[in-house]
């Protein structure tokens, strides 16, 4: 079988005038992977900033960090998904928000 997909899974028959045969097909997802990276940016005081990434998946759920401490949406900070888009919005940025942002693929429930 070409190009499998979960949608191939499952039980797979031959059979002949006398004999007949069956096997298991089970597929594995593989996991996603970031297809566009996080990039730096730079504005100015009191405007916003947009971080954006892309994974290989619809599915993949994404976490934000700022220092490495998981960002919980705010009136600071928006957190969008839309399919394969990620997109982390900080508004109203000032020179203490001048810090490494992060974007991580949770698997199975961890980051």
């Amino acid at each position: 079988i070409k190009d499998c997909q979960l949608s191939d899974m499952g039980t797979i028959k031959f059979q002949s005038e006398r004999q007949k045969s069956s096997a298991t097909l089970l597929v594995k997802e593989l996991p996603a992977v970031f297809t566009k990276q996080v990039q730096s940016c730079q504005h100015l005081e009191f405007q916003q900033a947009v971080f954006e990434c892309e994974t290989s998946r619809g599915t993949a759920q994404c976490k934000w960090f700022r220092k490495g401490v998981p960002i919980e949406p705010s009136d600071k900070y928006e957190i969008r998904a839309s399919d394969r888009d990620h997109m982390l919005i900080v508004h109203d940025v000032r020179f203490e928000d001048e810090m490494e942002y992060q974007c991580r693929i949770v698997v199975g429930g961890e980051d």
